[in-house]
């Protein structure tokens, strides 16, 4: 990989074009694809492949050494495989194939976004629909066109996950590991309006239940929150541990928060439109909520307000 990369120059250490296509170079012909494609899955006899891709000895060594120089592949243990890098340009490459196949829906979605006539809310939404019908893989257009926002302030942070909540129209999950009333207001307005709301946090505490307590207690809330805890689908429970914090909405919409290592305080957050991560995180929201239980400040909530145990 070092001699790869010694076409990497420049005080930001940016990546030369001679590096990227000594990369491209190598997979310039059918015999390459073949060769880098049956690697995948590991070549233990070269005899075999060879007969095996209708290849001549010559066209199959000169192919395999030029993938082997530029880190593609590797020989180990007596078998040449893809290397991390090899594996990596395989999904980018599938995912390419895939756009390429989605020729219409991609003119479709650059006359969306040269027209006039349309909001920049109904570009977006337009060009979601269009994204989710169209990619098989891991990137989509809407990656594209909303690359992933770093959040490196806590304040923004919360402010975000209030965006997230207050623009979401059918579902949401929510897990996190911090107490915050600030995100209230938001919660309480999503389950309000019928959005199918998940929650899932830490077991409190006492002296955080005594804050949620005063929160609860607030006169400017306490209308809201008998509302919502007389509601029969109320979806919040917690769990004793939870590394970091973390957003779904509308299955595409997303942030997840990078907590510091050592003192699992705030260190960083990514916001990101992206459906296929969003999936990923909704399963391990499942899988951490199957192991929950019901929050119990939910029926000390409900006795503190005077209200019947058949709402719970």
């Amino acid at each position: 990989m070092q001699e790869l990369m010694k076409g990497v120059g420049g005080e930001n250490g940016e990546i030369s074009l001679n590096v990227i296509v000594k990369l491209l170079s190598s997979l310039t012909s059918s015999d390459s694809l073949k060769i880098f494609k049956k690697t995948e899955k590991g070549i233990l006899s070269s005899t075999r492949a060879i007969k095996e891709l209708e290849l001549t000895q010559k066209r199959y060594y000169v192919w395999l050494k030029r993938l082997i120089d530029v880190r593609l592949v590797e020989k180990k243990n007596g078998k040449y495989q893809q290397t991390l890098l090899g594996r990596v340009c395989m999904k980018l490459g599938a995912s390419l194939k895939n756009t390429l196949l989605q020729g219409e829906r991609l003119e479709l979605a650059n006359t969306l976004l040269n027209s006039d006539t349309l909001s920049a809310l109904e570009k977006r939404e337009m060009l979601g629909t269009i994204s989710k019908t169209s990619s098989q893989g891991i990137f989509s257009i809407t990656d594209i066109l909303y690359p992933v926002k770093t959040i490196v302030d806590y304040d923004v942070f919360i402010n975000e996950i209030n965006l997230i909540l207050n623009s979401t129209k059918k579902r949401a999950y929510l897990a996190t590991n911090k107490m915050d009333s600030r995100i209230n207001d938001s919660t309480f307005n999503c389950i309000d309006r019928g959005i199918e709301f998940y929650a899932l946090s830490v077991e409190a505490n006492f002296s955080e239940n005594i804050e949620m307590l005063k929160i609860v207690l607030n006169p400017s809330s306490l209308g809201m929150v008998r509302k919502l805890f007389t509601a029969k689908d109320l979806n919040l429970r917690v769990i004793k541990h939870l590394s970091y914090c973390f957003i779904v909405s509308d299955d595409e919409n997303g942030i997840i928060e990078m907590p510091h290592p050592l003192s699992q305080e705030f260190y960083v957050a990514f916001k990101f439109k992206n459906a296929y991560l969003c999936k990923r995180l909704i399963d391990i929201f499942h899988a951490l909520y199957e192991e929950a239980k019901e929050d119990p400040r939910i029926a000390f909530t409900k006795k503190t307000l005077g209200i019947p145990k058949t709402f719970t």
